[in-house]
């Protein structure tokens, strides 16, 4: 349990030479997080943020008009001058953000809890192993906090800590899953984007057993052996039965699989029609689009799975070991989300899965059987990550929120994306 505390905020009351004697109000706010590289997963979390922020402005008691603008995700290597003291609150956003080898978030901790500011654990977790409590960033859990984390293997590593250190502090915080399965409730699908309007004529025009959609590297068997099979060698056997999307999740990846889909298309004409490629890596409208049409996702990174189960499709995590961040980080979102019945379902073990389009058939016929118990399970994740969610910032608002700002009937929350951190400016009108 976290214990609160009631901060002072700090606020700025402003005439306004526009509005003549008016005054405004001003909040400013800190987004810490893997902002400004264009990762996808890092960036959704974000935007989610603000959206839940604005409903819960939107609430009754609160304000009869809640605005909200934010920049669309870019790389970017401007960095956001800290002056902690400026700050109203603070958030510790999505991803896996609480190791402690990573410096800037150390310090970033360090800036907030130095000025008191109150702070609210969006959904962050860890990719650690079970017994490396001591490698978590103290500074980023250290009460009084609000918000919970993705995962019951993240919140395992918090009780560990609490143990370990035997003090009267505890570090554990509620387990609300990954925030990124809200996105199909927040954000509208594009179905008019050229990716979708491609791959919705093939569906029409083109024969094939359904949709394979395929995020990160995917490769089967092991390297240096006869069986192993890389991306590309894959994608070339599926096509002669499949139609196949390729959903990079970062600049990288696309990069990756840019390459990976023009030496297919160029060296197999099979591959013409029935290969796809999307090239919004940071467009969530897009994104669900395209998953909504894939019958089953294989993933080798986090959230492509996250945004699978955001729109109900099949998925599986392809991984190399149990010992990998990869398999970690997403048992912690599986079990936070669907809980410890079935999680298993949403594993394969590269060395286990040969790559040929036989295998393929059959884990697919597989997903499909399961699919109608996964899609209800994700229902029922979605609804109460929105419920806990909202309950949380809820109460998080309402403690940074002074009552010198509850006067004001319109409220206007501005994102600006720095790199590795985000600014939150909130103006009372």
């Amino acid at each position: 349990m976290s214990f609160l505390l009631l901060t002072s905020v700090i606020i700025a009351l402003v005439s306004d030479p526009a509005c003549g004697s008016s005054n405004i109000g001003r909040l400013q706010g800190l987004y810490i997080g893997w902002i400004a590289h264009a990762n996808l997963g890092d960036e959704l979390v974000l935007d989610i943020f603000g959206y839940l922020l604005r409903d819960v402005l939107l609430e009754p008691g609160m304000y009869q008009r809640a605005t909200l603008e934010y920049q669309k995700p870019f790389v970017s290597g401007q960095i956001q001058r800290l002056n902690f003291s400026a700050y109203g609150f603070a958030v510790l956003g999505g991803g896996s953000l609480l190791e402690a080898n990573h410096n800037l978030r150390t310090d970033q901790c360090h800036g907030v809890r130095n000025a008191n500011v109150p702070l609210y654990v969006h959904g962050t977790g860890t990719q650690l192993p079970h017994l490396e409590f001591n490698s978590l960033n103290l500074l980023c859990v250290q009460p009084p906090v609000w918000g919970g984390v993705r995962g019951p293997l993240t919140n395992a590593l918090l009780a560990n800590m609490s143990q370990h250190l035997q003090s009267n502090i505890t570090y554990e915080l509620p387990v609300f899953g990954d925030s990124g399965i809200l996105a199909d409730r927040i954000f509208p699908r594009v179905s008019s984007a050229a990716v979708v309007a491609k791959l919705e004529d093939a569906l029409g025009t083109v024969s094939s057993d359904g949709v394979i959609c395929i995020s990160g590297a995917v490769r089967s068997g092991h390297k240096d052996t006869s069986n192993f099979k890389d991306t590309a060698d894959l994608i070339k056997a599926w096509v002669s039965k499949y139609i196949v999307v390729l959903l990079p999740v970062d600049p990288e990846t696309a990069d990756r699989q840019v390459v990976v889909h023009w030496k297919l298309l160029t060296s197999d004409p099979k591959a013409n029609g029935k290969l796809f490629f999307n090239p919004q890596v940071t467009n969530y409208g897009v994104w669900l689009a395209l998953l909504s049409r894939c019958d089953l996702v294989i993933s080798r990174r986090l959230h492509a799975a996250v945004m699978a189960a955001a729109v109900g499709a099949p998925f599986v995590v392809l991984y190399e070991n149990a010992n990998t961040r990869l398999y970690r980080k997403a048992k912690d979102f599986v079990l936070g989300t669907v809980g410890s019945d079935g999680w298993e379902e949403f594993f394969v073990r590269r060395g286990d899965f040969n790559g040929s389009v036989a295998a393929l058939t059959s884990l697919l016929d597989t997903m499909r059987r399961r699919h109608p118990r996964q899609k209800a399970a994700f229902g029922r994740a979605i609804e109460h990550a929105h419920s806990v969610y909202m309950s949380s910032l809820r109460a998080f608002v309402r403690t940074v929120i002074p009552d010198n700002l509850r006067s004001f009937k319109d409220v206007h929350i501005r994102i600006s994306r720095y790199l590795d951190s985000a600014r939150f400016d909130l103006s009372f009108e």
